[in-house]
This record gives C-alpha cells, structure tokens and sequence, in this order.
C-alpha cells in the first residue's frame, strides 16, 4: 500500500519545483518562489507518495467581500464611501496577510466601475469551494 505525507519543505524542493516549472507548459512563467519562499499569509507543503514529491502546494489568504448598498441610497455616496471603504480594507487586509480581494456581482454598472475605479479583473480561471 503507498504511502501519503504531507511535509514542509526542505533545500532539495526548490531546485525541483524549479525544474518541474520549467518543464510544464501551463506554468513555465510561474514563479517558483510561490511555492518555496515563506510570506505571511502563505503556507507551503509537499506531498510525497512512498517519500517521493507528488506535488507542491502554496495556499494564501484570500477576502471574498459581499456587499449589499442601501437601496436608493445614491450612486455617487456609494461609489465614494466604496472607494474609501475598499483602500481601509486592502491596506486592512495587507497587513494581516492576505494576498487578494474578490467580490462577486452580478450587477453590470458595479463591475464596471470596481473595474475602472479600483483596478479588479475578471477572472475565469478560479474555481471554487466553500468551506
């Protein structure tokens, strides 16, 4: 029967996640420091199978922001008070470590104006699961 661990890292991993980017296609620009180098609001392991890598594994920190507005309360207070609100809330979100903000909306004229004014993208590679 094989043999799972999880594991920190040790000196031999990153020249093998190295390599291992480099070999890869899908991830050639990737950044191997990602799986390798300690940050706040980073963890990084291995998975060996039988003691040997099956792969590495870097998990960060991440807000999901929801964000329900009072209904005629006026679009410019809340595109104001949001852009206040969001900078308190990234530098907030910084410095406890986090690495990203996402929110979710379907409302087209919100979209475009986090877009524009704050600087999000849309991302269609992510997928999710809540925990």
């Amino acid at each position: 029967m094989k043999t799972i661990a999880y594991r920190s890292l040790d000196e031999s991993d990153k020249a093998r996640v190295s390599e291992w980017l480099k070999n890869d296609p899908e991830h050639q620009t990737a950044d191997c420091s990602l799986f390798t180098d300690a940050a706040p609001g980073r963890t990084q392991f291995a998975v060996d199978e039988d003691g040997a890598p099956v792969f590495y594994v870097c998990v960060e920190n991440v807000a999901r922001v929801h964000i329900q507005f009072e209904p005629g309360g006026g679009t410019l207070k809340n595109a104001k008070t949001l852009i206040t609100g969001f900078r308190w809330l990234i530098a907030n979100l910084k410095q406890r470590g986090y690495h990203e903000l996402i929110f979710d909306s379907r409302f087209q004229p919100l979209i475009r104006f986090c877009e524009k004014a704050m600087g999000f993208l849309k991302r269609e590679q992510d997928y999710s699961a809540r925990l």
